[in-house]
């Protein structure tokens, strides 16, 4: 069946689907080894590309499927190909939690430091997507931890933001810089003490995050809790820092000054 459908796409001249897709993006997405085969031995390009600047290797990465990224990286299909979004096939496995083809591809020469056009590493993705294992690998086979994207932030900062607390102990056990500074000064202590995670708020603490950095509005990560209410935050702060407990009264103090006045 899979000639059969393979044999009618190349002998109507199907070089692309109204979809964008060629003949080979479809067969990666359905996995159909024999189509892909019998499409590489007729000499379809192995990196065509759909309108989105999308590889068959890009469909196989996202998809999964190891058999068919295997032969088209034997074709010498391009691992550092770049999307529209400047996604390479490793940052599209690292999204879809493909641990198998994330370790493929790396065998064939995809880079871990690739960025895609707003600066984001592999780790970036697995970070923010959660993905522990695929995670660990990459830090295991020398991804930098501490890379900025274009506005300041590291795999770290978008653990917090995402509310990974598994993937930011990885990361801080393996030397993620815990006080690094995104694009307004913020650091992963301003975000996960927006956002209320205490869990994250310890482990940053317990990795010496300073508690008095400001943001360049003057924040602190405490200013940030109390402002936002995030109790949990406060007395997580106060337990490691008996003196935040100033700040935080000083902080509500002219925060309820400010309301009367404006009364």
């Amino acid at each position: 069946m899979e000639f059969d459908l393979c044999r009618t796409l190349w002998s109507h001249g199907s070089d692309f689907l109204k979809n964008g897709l060629a003949p080979l993006h479809m067969a990666s997405q359905g996995d159909h080894v024999d189509s892909a085969r019998i499409l590489l031995y007729h000499k379809a390009p192995v990196d065509d590309v759909t309108v989105d600047y999308l590889t068959a290797l890009h469909v196989a990465a996202h998809c999964g499927h190891v058999r068919v990224a295997k032969m088209l990286l034997d074709r010498k299909a391009d691992p550092n190909a770049r999307a529209l979004n400047g996604f390479t096939p490793l940052h599209i496995a690292c999204k879809k939690n493909r641990l198998k083809v994330v370790e493929l591809l790396l065998k064939h020469g995809a880079s871990i430091e690739a960025t895609t056009e707003s600066g984001l590493t592999p780790l970036h993705v697995a970070s923010f997507m959660g993905c522990m294992n695929i995670a660990i690998y990459l830090i295991q086979h020398g991804a930098n931890a501490d890379v900025p994207t274009v506005r300041g932030e590291t795999p770290l900062h978008l653990a917090a933001r995402a509310n990974q607390t598994d993937i930011v102990r990885v990361l801080l056990r393996n030397g993620a810089q815990v006080d690094a500074r995104a694009r307004e000064q913020q650091t992963p202590l301003h975000i996960a003490a927006r956002l209320g995670n205490s869990d994250i708020v310890v482990l940053l603490f317990q990795h010496g995050a300073q508690v008095d950095a400001t943001t360049k509005d003057l924040y602190t990560a405490l200013h940030i809790a109390a402002k936002e209410s995030q109790d949990e935050v406060t007395d997580a702060a106060i337990h490691y820092y008996p003196l935040c407990k100033k700040i935080v009264d000083d902080y509500i103090a002219y925060r309820l000054s400010v309301k009367e006045f404006m009364m």
